[in-house]
C-alpha cells in the first residue's frame, strides 16, 4: 500500500493507494501524536508512506500565541535551520522590523503635525476619523475655499453617482470614482466606523442598507461624511454630536504624555472636552436641527430592530 500524508495544523489528510496505484481513498486523521500512532500501528512492513512537506518540511511546532509577537520573533530567531532557511527567516524578520520602525516614525510625525493643525483637530472630533484619516483628507482637500459647495467636494472625491440624460430622462449609475482614490478610501474606511457610532448622521447607513445593501450604504455615508467635512472646515467648528470618551482620547493623544494634565473631574460633555483641547465650541443647534437629529435616532432604532428580525 502507498500512503500520502498532507499535514495541516489540526489534522492530516491521507491519500491511500493499493499496490497497483489504483483504488484511491481519501480520509482524515487527527493531528495529535496519539492519533498518528494509532494510525501507524495498522501499517505493514511493505507499506510506503510519503509526507508532503511544502509547508512543514522541518516539522517544527511553533509556540502558542501570536507568532509575530516579541516572544514569537525571539523563538523564530532561535530555531535551528539550514543555512538558506536561516537567512530567509532572519532577513524577513529584519525587513519586517524595519518597516514597522518607519511606520512608527511616520505616525509620530503625523501626531506632531496634527497637534499644531487646528483643522486636523476639528476633523478628529468626527467618530471614525483619527489622525491618519484627518491628515489624509486635509492633504487631498488643500484649501477648502477651492470648493464653493459641499457637492463639489463630494464630486472631487468621486462619491457622487454618474448621471446620464437621454430623451428628457435622467439616469443615475454608480459613483464616478474620480479624484484621489486614496482619499476616497480613507473616507469609506472612516464611514464604516462612523456607521457603528450613535451619531445621527449614521442613520444614512441604516436607511440605505435596508434598501440597497452594505456596500452602497457605506458609500452613501462616506459622501455624507465629506459633506460634513466641508461644513466643519468652512465654519471652523468641531462636530456637534461627537462622543465624549472617544473624542477626548483622540485629542489627548496629540499631547505628549509628560505634558498632559490630569483634570480633577473628567469631562462629562462634548463642550467640556473641546474647552480642554482649546477648540472652538460648536454653535448651539436650532430647533429644526434638534428635531432632525431626534428623528434620525428614532429612524435608526426602528431600522435596527427591523433588520435584526430579518
Amino acid at each position: 500500500m502507498f500512503y500520502g500524508l498532507d499535514v495541516h495544523k489540526e489534522f492530516i489528510q491521507v491519500c491511500e493507494l493499493d499496490d497497483k496505484g489504483a483504488n484511491r481513498k481519501d480520509y482524515r486523521i487527527g493531528g495529535t501524536a496519539e492519533e498518528i500512532d494509532r494510525w501507524a500501528q495498522d501499517l505493514g512492513p511493505r507499506d510506503q508512506v510519503v509526507l508532503e512537506t511544502t509547508f512543514h518540511r522541518c516539522l517544527i511546532c511553533p509556540p502558542q500565541g501570536d507568532a509575530f509577537s516579541t516572544r514569537g520573533r525571539r523563538w523564530m530567531r532561535s530555531v535551528k535551520l539550514a543555512a538558506a532557511q536561516h537567512f530567509l527567516v532572519h532577513n524577513g524578520l529584519d525587513l519586517l522590523e524595519t518597516i514597522e520602525a518607519r511606520i512608527e516614525a511616520t505616525d509620530q510625525e503625523l501626531l506632531k503635525t496634527a497637534a499644531i493643525e487646528e483643522q486636523a483637530q476639528l476633523l478628529m472630533t468626527i467618530p471614525g476619523v483619527g489622525v491618519t484619516v484627518a491628515m489624509g483628507l486635509l492633504a487631498a482637500i488643500g484649501d477648502i475655499r477651492r470648493f464653493p459647495s459641499p457637492g463639489q467636494l463630494a464630486s472631487y472625491f468621486g462619491l457622487v453617482p454618474r448621471v446620464s440624460q437621454s430623451a428628457g430622462r435622467c439616469y443615475h449609475g454608480r459613483i464616478t470614482k474620480a479624484g484621489p482614490g486614496n482619499a476616497r478610501s480613507l473616507a469609506i474606511e472612516a464611514a464604516q466606523v462612523l456607521a457603528r457610532s450613535p451619531s445621527p448622521i449614521a442613520t444614512t447607513f441604516y436607511r440605505v442598507r435596508h434598501k440597497k445593501g452594505y456596500n452602497v450604504a457605506v458609500t452613501a455615508l462616506a459622501r455624507k461624511l465629506i459633506v460634513l467635512v466641508w461644513y466643519m472646515l468652512q465654519n471652523g467648528e468641531p462636530y456637534r454630536y461627537a462622543s465624549v470618551e472617544s473624542t477626548r482620547r483622540k485629542l489627548r493623544s496629540l499631547v505628549p504624555k509628560h505634558e498632559r494634565t490630569r483634570a480633577l473631574r473628567p469631562p462629562r460633555t462634548v463642550e467640556e472636552v473641546y474647552r480642554e483641547a482649546g477648540l472652538t465650541l460648536p454653535t448651539p443647534p436650532s430647533k429644526a436641527q434638534r428635531r432632525a437629529a431626534a428623528n434620525n435616532r428614532r429612524t435608526r432604532t426602528r431600522l435596527t430592530r427591523t433588520q435584526g428580525k430579518t
